[in-house]
């Protein structure tokens, strides 16, 4: 494992690990927009995402129907990302 995927693996941990402390959908659209961030910064060069099953279940659970449509712009966003970094 190289530095910077450790490094990157680190980084989408830590994010994850602050889903649970979410109180409403402003503190999601600040989780997803961090979430963009670390991807932006580390995907062009790695190509993969660390803990992929627990991001897309992140993500998924940002698509409830119950959340403002902010917040599912912001998942689609992150989406869109790990899209087209992967192709």
């Amino acid at each position: 494992m190289t530095d910077t995927w450790k490094k990157f693996t680190m980084q989408i941990e830590n994010i994850l690990g602050t889903f649970d402390t979410m109180n409403d959908w402003a503190d999601l659209i600040e989780f997803l927009s961090r979430l963009l961030k670390i991807l932006l910064l580390n995907m062009p060069s790695i190509g993969n995402v660390p803990r992929k099953s627990l991001v897309a279940k992140r993500l998924m659970q940002c698509l409830n129907p119950a959340l403002p449509s902010g917040v599912h712009q912001k998942t689609l966003e992150v989406y869109a990302t790990i899209f087209m970094c992967n192709f």
